[in-house]
């Protein structure tokens, strides 16, 4: 086992230090700037505006929200070299697909824009059981998911401990099946109850890419700095070559890196990136998209 997926598996999670060039992070906040028409510097620009939600996930959800998805400085991102090697080092496969994912744009929290108050949270997101609805039984035969799903983050601007970065529970994760037996049926993933347990920040210099399992609950903190917090989400899965569905995945794919739609794609969806046309992609960054099969 490499030394990537040892420390993922003790912890949850692992930090993978200057994963992504400054050059990267930095076209990707100039991307960011340039899409919201504001510097990341002048903070007073960006409160009470619809398009960055308190949580500040820049997605599809949402009647305000920009849609940043499929810019070429977020491609550089998600095809670099590096990122690549350290999904395929922990998932012992060099045949992946690349997650085509939002940026964040979190900001600090400030007296006189209370919604931009005490958005951090922990919660559990890709395994079967955290899909049941608040309030409603949890399906015990489906606990815990035993495949390996990731997920990971860049951070595009150093991220310091108080900035509302990435933070984890780690002594749940490592009891998880226990402590998931304790739990009452009403328990809700979205929300967990973390009594007796340390919430964990993990502070980030740009470029430094955090991968941990879905079977660790994790969020974001609170940003009490002066500064907003900016990072590009990514993870890999191995190319699903064998599902009967692969050839319509792949079509999916291909189409949403086309016409610069996320995927599922909204039947009403529009956005600045459409008047663009498709980003162009390295060798590798067409095998991870789809649009090249592995050999």
């Amino acid at each position: 086992m490499s030394s990537l997926a040892d420390t993922l598996n003790a912890n949850g999670y692992v930090v993978v230090r200057g994963a992504v060039p400054p050059t990267l992070t930095a076209a990707v906040v100039a991307d960011i700037e340039d899409h919201f028409g504001r510097s990341v510097e002048d903070l007073g620009k960006w409160y009470g505006d619809p398009e960055v939600p308190p949580l500040g996930f820049i997605t599809n959800e949402g009647q305000f929200n920009p849609r940043m998805f499929h810019y070429p400085s977020m491609w550089a991102v998600r095809e670099h070299p590096a990122v690549h090697a350290a999904f395929a080092e922990i998932l012992g496969t060099p045949a992946l697909w690349v997650s085509m994912a939002n940026v964040c744009v979190k900001l600090p929290t400030h007296p006189h824009h209370p919604d931009y108050g005490r958005n951090g949270f922990i919660h559990f997101d890709r395994l079967r059981w955290s899909l049941t609805k608040p309030g409603e039984p949890v399906d015990r035969s489906k606990n815990p998911d035993t495949g390996l799903f990731l997920s990971g983050v860049v951070a595009l601007t150093d991220t310091e401990a108080d900035m509302g970065g990435f933070q984890c529970v780690p002594g749940i994760y490592r009891r998880l099946d226990e402590w998931i037996a304790g739990q009452p049926d009403d328990w809700d993933p979205r929300n967990p109850d973390l009594s007796g347990h340390r919430i964990t920040p993990v502070p980030m210099r740009a470029g430094d890419l955090c991968i941990w399992t879905t079977r660790l609950p994790h969020g974001n903190g609170n940003n009490t700095s002066t500064a907003i917090r900016l990072a590009q989400y990514v993870t890999m899965t191995p190319a699903p070559v064998d599902f009967p569905d692969y050839d319509e995945r792949r079509a999916r794919r291909i189409q949403s890196w086309q016409t610069r739609s996320p995927l599922p794609t909204p039947a009403d969806y529009h956005s600045r990136e459409q008047s663009f046309p498709p980003p162009p992609l390295s060798g590798l960054g067409r095998k991870l998209l789809g649009l090249d099969e592995w050999g």
